[in-house]
């Protein structure tokens, strides 16, 4: 998974659609009336989501640096369901519609969306942030529309195995 997300990185930019405000890969300020208005709407799920400690982690990521550098082509969508592997190892990644110029952050988002334990260690050691920005990226996303904001609908990865399982806190 890094070596892709890392390769999908080094491809040229020129030419290619610089992701709009609002969307994964952007900056995350414009996404921020959106999450504050969804975030108390999951504390209404009666599954101990702690909407103080959400708001929390997204004024931690709205804090953060932006991305300095120039954009670098992101996937945006590295959720599990768009991971196609056999015998434990990535075999493909599919959709690619929300593929476009940004912000790397969101593709660090597999660490919290699909890795546990050491998997999620290996995968942030082997594609270490390139800026501070990068760091605050799985939360931010998580904040944003991802599975674990998605009660019910989070597939983690422990090691080789995939297992459903209730979503994890930010």
């Amino acid at each position: 998974m890094a070596a892709f997300v890392l390769a999908l990185h080094r491809v040229e930019p020129a030419g290619g659609p610089l992701k709009p405000p609002g969307t994964r890969g952007s900056a995350l300020r414009h996404a921020d009336e959106a999450v504050r208005r969804v975030l108390p709407r999951l504390a209404e799920h009666d599954d101990g989501f702690d909407v103080t400690a959400a708001e929390a982690a997204w004024d931690v990521c709205l804090a953060a640096p932006v991305w300095d550098r120039d954009p670098v082509w992101i996937h945006g969508d590295l959720q599990p369901g768009n991971l196609i592997t056999d015998r434990g190892r990535l075999a493909a990644v599919i959709d690619f519609g929300a593929l476009g110029l940004g912000d790397p952050a969101p593709d660090v988002a597999p660490a919290l969306w699909t890795f546990t334990g050491a998997a999620r260690e290996t995968y942030l050691r082997s594609r270490r942030p390139p800026s501070p920005s990068a760091g605050r990226g799985p939360r931010g996303c998580a904040g944003h529309g991802s599975p674990p904001a998605r009660p019910g609908r989070s597939v983690i990865a422990d090691d080789d195995t995939f297992q459903r399982g209730p979503p994890e806190r930010l």
